[in-house]
């Protein structure tokens, strides 16, 4: 049977163990759209050539669970609109430097080029690992909160209601009135405010594997056209389509640029590789998504 044939009759609508609804599952779609991108009904069935090369396609689902972890954060704001978010994280190359001030940058309504992300030092809030693709659902959620502490006390300051004020253009607004961050400041007497975010899970748990009731994965599927010279033994990787349900994208370039890694990661294996009978992995991380 075609490989993708064999997964849409055998698709799963909830999870096959335990018949648990997913948070959400794309994979129908993932596949369509990657089939027809890449060609895959109308490739030449049982491999062709290329010259002397022999090439052969196939395809395969990508799936990762997604985890979440307690973190913490800080943000500083200062009058002339600069902003600080402080934590214990690490970034592993992922790119949780850039996501993490832009969701601070977005929702103070400041420009990101004011934001700093401080990282890297015990003394900061704690934060959750960067591993386990929970990065930035955990460390983005208390980053956030953070966020709204400011903003909170910002319309504390001036009276408003805090459900009801707006950030926008290094400014709260409510209804028709507008004040600078400078202007808020300046009135309390104040050089900064600091608010507090905190990702609390449920039971006090330090760790989990997502929201409770749900299974919580992303999918994907990948298509491969590959060419073997079969007098030397070479390998090459021709072209490769993959389609992916990854949730909300915070960060398009560093989610794509995970995307990529995780492809060029699960190169073929070495023949020393498949002596020791290990598998290729793919990557996770923040990825910022």
């Amino acid at each position: 049977m075609d490989p993708l044939t064999l997964r849409l009759v055998n698709y799963a609508e909830s999870h096959p163990a335990d018949g648990t609804p997913w948070s959400s599952k794309k994979l129908r779609k993932a596949y369509e759209e990657g089939a027809r991108r890449f060609g895959w009904w109308d490739r030449p069935k049982g491999g062709t050539r290329d010259g002397h090369w022999l090439i052969g396609c196939g395809m395969a689902d990508c799936t990762q669970g997604q985890f979440r972890f307690t973190s913490n954060a800080r943000v500083r704001l200062r009058g002339d609109g600069a902003a600080k978010v402080e934590a214990g994280y690490t970034d592993i190359g992922a790119g949780s430097t850039t996501i993490f001030p832009q969701i601070a940058a977005e929702t103070l309504g400041i420009d990101i080029s004011s934001v700093k992300g401080i990282s890297g030092d015990t003394d900061l809030p704690y934060a959750g690992p960067a591993y386990g693709s929970g990065t930035t659902i955990a460390m983005g959620t208390a980053v956030h909160l953070a966020d709204d502490d400011v903003l909170r006390q910002l319309a504390d300051v001036t009276s408003w209601p805090t459900d009801e004020v707006r950030a926008d253009s290094g400014a709260l607004t409510w209804r028709d009135q507008r004040r600078s961050y400078a202007d808020i400041l300046r009135t309390a007497g104040f050089d900064e405010v600091v608010g507090n975010g905190e990702m609390v899970l449920p039971g006090g748990a330090s760790a989990d594997a997502g929201a409770p009731g749900v299974s919580s994965r992303t999918f994907g599927a990948m298509f491969i056209e590959v060419g073997v010279d079969p007098d030397l033994g070479l390998l090459r990787l021709r072209r490769a389509t993959g389609v992916y349900s990854v949730g909300a994208v915070v960060n398009e370039r560093t989610a794509r640029s995970q995307l990529i890694g995780g492809l060029v990661w699960a190169r073929p294996m070495s023949a020393s590789t498949r002596k020791i009978g290990r598998a290729p992995r793919s990557a996770n991380g923040s990825g910022g998504t």
